[in-house]
Protein backbone atom coordinates (compact mmCIF):
# COMPACT_ATOMS: atom_id res chain seq x y z
CA UNK A 1 0.00 0.00 0.00
CA UNK A 2 1.04 3.50 -0.69
CA UNK A 3 2.16 6.37 -3.22
CA UNK A 4 5.62 4.39 -3.23
CA UNK A 5 7.54 7.00 -2.11
CA UNK A 6 7.94 5.52 1.25
CA UNK A 7 8.46 1.85 2.49
CA UNK A 8 5.03 -0.18 1.84
CA UNK A 9 2.90 -2.25 4.04
CA UNK A 10 2.68 -5.58 2.51
CA UNK A 11 -0.53 -8.35 3.42
CA UNK A 12 0.25 -11.31 2.28
CA UNK A 13 -0.61 -14.11 4.65
CA UNK A 14 -4.48 -15.41 3.80
CA UNK A 15 -5.32 -15.09 7.08
CA UNK A 16 -4.68 -11.23 7.08
CA UNK A 17 -5.88 -11.06 3.91
CA UNK A 18 -9.56 -12.73 4.69
CA UNK A 19 -10.05 -9.71 7.83
CA UNK A 20 -11.56 -7.49 5.63
CA UNK A 21 -11.76 -4.56 8.57
CA UNK A 22 -8.13 -5.35 9.69
CA UNK A 23 -7.08 -4.35 6.31
CA UNK A 24 -9.60 -0.81 6.39
CA UNK A 25 -8.08 0.05 9.52
CA UNK A 26 -4.41 -0.38 8.23
CA UNK A 27 -5.10 1.75 5.17
CA UNK A 28 -7.06 4.32 7.41
CA UNK A 29 -4.27 4.20 10.11
CA UNK A 30 -1.28 4.65 7.89
CA UNK A 31 -3.19 6.85 5.21
CA UNK A 32 -0.87 9.88 6.40
CA UNK A 33 2.37 7.90 6.01
CA UNK A 34 1.39 5.82 3.19
CA UNK A 35 0.71 8.91 0.79
CA UNK A 36 2.14 11.86 0.79
CA UNK A 37 2.79 12.93 -2.81
CA UNK A 38 -0.10 13.00 -5.28
CA UNK A 39 -0.52 10.85 -8.42
CA UNK A 40 0.69 13.78 -10.30
CA UNK A 41 3.80 14.80 -8.32
CA UNK A 42 4.43 10.98 -8.28
CA UNK A 43 3.07 9.75 -11.57
CA UNK A 44 6.17 8.05 -13.15
CA UNK A 45 7.50 6.45 -9.72
CA UNK A 46 3.76 4.37 -9.67
CA UNK A 47 3.54 4.07 -12.96
CA UNK A 48 7.24 2.00 -12.87
CA UNK A 49 6.01 0.19 -9.66
CA UNK A 50 3.04 -0.97 -11.80
CA UNK A 51 4.76 -1.68 -14.47
CA UNK A 52 7.81 -4.08 -12.58
CA UNK A 53 4.48 -5.87 -11.11
CA UNK A 54 4.23 -9.68 -10.82
CA UNK A 55 1.07 -11.85 -10.50
CA UNK A 56 1.24 -15.39 -9.48
CA UNK A 57 -1.13 -17.45 -8.36
CA UNK A 58 -4.52 -16.35 -6.87
CA UNK A 59 -4.88 -11.84 -6.54
CA UNK A 60 -5.83 -10.15 -3.86
CA UNK A 61 -8.42 -7.92 -5.80
CA UNK A 62 -10.62 -7.18 -3.22
CA UNK A 63 -8.15 -6.69 -0.22
CA UNK A 64 -5.97 -4.14 -2.63
CA UNK A 65 -9.09 -2.85 -3.42
CA UNK A 66 -10.44 -2.17 -0.07
CA UNK A 67 -6.78 -1.00 1.19
CA UNK A 68 -7.15 1.26 -1.58
CA UNK A 69 -10.39 2.42 -0.44
CA UNK A 70 -9.11 3.02 3.02
CA UNK A 71 -6.39 5.26 1.87
CA UNK A 72 -8.68 7.44 -0.56
CA UNK A 73 -11.08 7.89 2.67
CA UNK A 74 -8.08 8.97 4.85
CA UNK A 75 -6.64 11.35 2.13
CA UNK A 76 -10.57 12.94 1.48
CA UNK A 77 -11.12 13.51 5.48
CA UNK A 78 -7.09 15.05 5.72
CA UNK A 79 -7.74 17.48 2.86
CA UNK A 80 -11.61 18.44 3.90
CA UNK A 81 -10.15 19.33 7.32
CA UNK A 82 -7.50 21.49 5.83
CA UNK A 83 -9.91 22.94 3.67
CA UNK A 84 -12.15 23.78 6.34
CA UNK A 85 -9.16 25.27 8.78
CA UNK A 86 -8.38 27.44 6.08
CA UNK A 87 -12.27 28.75 5.62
Amino acid sequence: MGDCTTKSINIKNNKELEDFEQIFNIGLEKGETLITKSVSENFHKLESEIKNLNVGGGTALGPGLLSALALAIHVFIYTFIIFLIEL
